[in-house]
């Protein structure tokens, strides 16, 4: 991965000179600049925490969002791998806005697995 980034960014390269053409003859456009309006329903990979945290935010702006998990559970890994480990962080950094940690889980606690799940 970090190589094909390394290559695309270096200006030498065949791959940056191939998409800095695209980009002059307008192939290729920044999301931002081409507007999402048109976008009704978003498929978003992964009910991970990833997965999750972006569906909620384009739930917000009015986007329908179909989640597509592999597994019968929402939650990626720490649903499942993280029974034996904690959060590397405070519980604040870890939560939806929605669901806040439950008020019994003090702050500046750092959540074993089974509390995290």
């Amino acid at each position: 991965f970090i190589a094909g980034v390394e290559e695309i960014l270096n200006p030498k390269s065949q791959r940056f000179k191939n998409l800095k053409e695209r980009l002059e003859k307008g192939h290729v456009v920044a999301a931002d600049s081409a507007g999402m309006a048109h976008v009704k329903r978003v498929g978003i990979i992964g009910g991970g925490v990833a997965g999750l945290q972006t569906a909620r935010a384009l739930s917000k702006l009015g986007k329908e969002c179909v989640i597509f998990e592999k597994s019968s559970n929402i939650g990626g890994v720490w649903r499942s791998n993280y029974a034996d480990f904690g959060l590397q962080v405070p519980k604040e950094l870890y939560e939806f806005p929605e669901f806040p940690w439950p008020n019994h889980v003090k702050n500046g606690y750092f959540p074993p697995g089974e509390v995290a799940q």
